[in-house]
């Protein structure tokens, strides 16, 4: 592929969450736990470029939305410093704001507003 051509396909790899039955699963003897079972399954899926960057550009907007609303200073004392996004990108190619348990994966960042006061005007 040379450099002015876009890839169609990007590759997704996601860890394979399916329980498998392996033989002899009821023997304590032969019982491993779930690690053994899950180690190194990965399911792999080839999600069309276009439909990925249509999705992030979806999901950005939405954070953008969000973020133009409340705009760069918090309060009267607080002003965002930085925002940091953590997207994620299922095999289907739906992207999301990648989130672990009750966490999403958006920070914020805030440092003390400096107001012209302190400034000396």
């Amino acid at each position: 592929m040379s450099q002015s051509e876009k890839p169609k396909h990007v590759l997704i790899m996601v860890p394979d969450t399916s329980v498998h039955e392996t033989p002899g699963y009821r023997d304590v003897e032969e019982t491993h736990g779930l690690v053994g079972t899950f180690k190194g399954s990965v399911l792999k899926r080839n999600v069309d470029s276009e439909t990925l960057a249509l999705n992030i550009e979806q999901s950005m907007g939405q954070v953008d939305e969000i973020l133009s609303r409340v705009g760069p200073v918090v309060g009267d004392t607080w002003e965002i410093k930085s925002v940091s996004v953590g997207l994620s990108i299922n095999t289907d190619g739906s992207v999301g704001i990648a989130a672990a348990g009750l966490e999403s994966s958006l920070q914020v960042k805030l440092i003390p507003r400096k107001k012209k006061e302190d400034l000396g005007f």
